[in-house]
């Protein structure tokens, strides 16, 4: 394929390592490639260009993560996450997104971020692995409500809006501010980074299962209104009365929406809605 712009023969110059446009006559045969955002030298591994949006820890010279067959990056602006929607490689510049293939060492589009990302094969494996895990967990007398709890919580490695070596993280960061965020078409659903957290917060949640629907829903609102986030129209109780013998007490217990926000709510019930179709029944995971 020729630049339009330039003129040469078209035996003499074509798009060639790493699916960026090779130019010999910069710097001689096979000595430069040029990239939308930069211009690299395989020789040495490293753009000539500085890095308009440089890594801490790394070099702004510094490409591919160190390694540039296995992390083709076409364009240098470029996000690439392993099949498990963790991010392999960023340059924080574009919002392209693609999941690389190991076994044939080819990258696929899927999207970009404020758009709408095909998430069916990221986030079905990384429901499909966590279910597994957590499963696996529970057969630990005591250990899996503890690990659920500890990797759900705010921070915690389950917690993926906020999880930064996850593709939801990142858009969880490049939807703030934009009217238009992105979303991951998984199934029959469409959710946001923050929706797709609650929503694998109720798979995970009847995967233990050790926790009842209720509970999982008073959970993630108790979580809320501990964090100060909760809107108080959101805090609704019921007056219950006990009576014990002769004695009699009165108690306010919370009510749905628990402290939580509806639209957190409903995520986290379609997640419900999964594990009862999907993984409920199935021994496979």
């Amino acid at each position: 394929m020729l630049v339009v712009y330039r003129s040469f023969s078209v035996g003499g110059y074509r798009y060639g390592f790493n699916g960026q446009e090779r130019s010999d006559e910069i710097r001689g045969e096979g000595n430069s490639y040029t990239a939308q955002f930069w211009e690299y030298e395989p020789k040495i591994g490293r753009r000539w260009n500085l890095d308009p949006r440089p890594k801490i820890g790394e070099s702004s010279y510094f490409t591919f993560s160190g390694n540039p067959i296995l992390l083709a990056d076409p364009r240098g602006d470029t996000v690439i996450v392993n099949s498990f929607g963790a991010i392999i490689s960023n340059d924080d510049i574009g919002t392209a997104v693609y999941v690389h293939h190991y076994t044939d060492n080819t990258n696929r589009f899927i999207g970009n971020l404020g758009g709408t990302i095909d998430a069916n094969e990221i986030m079905g494996n990384l429901l499909d692995k966590n279910v597994k895990d957590m499963r696996s967990m529970m057969k630990i007398p005591g250990y899996g409500p503890y690990m659920y709890y500890r990797r759900v919580k705010n921070r915690g490695e389950w917690d993926y809006k906020s999880n930064k070596r996850y593709i939801y993280a990142l858009a969880n960061r490049f939807d703030r501010g934009n009217e238009s965020p992105t979303r991951f078409k998984y199934d029959e659903y469409l959710l946001t980074a923050a929706e797709f957290g609650n929503f694998h917060f109720g798979v995970l949640g009847l995967a233990t299962q050790f926790f009842s629907k209720p509970t999982l829903l008073e959970m993630a609102g108790r979580a809320q209104m501990q964090a100060g986030t909760s809107d108080p129209s959101w805090q609704k109780y019921k007056v219950v009365e006990h009576i014990a013998g002769n004695d009699r007490y009165y108690e306010k217990v919370l009510q749905a929406p628990y402290g939580d926000d509806p639209e957190d709510q409903r995520s986290i019930y379609k997640g419900f809605q999964l594990y009862m179709r999907k993984y409920r029944d199935s021994e496979n995971y």
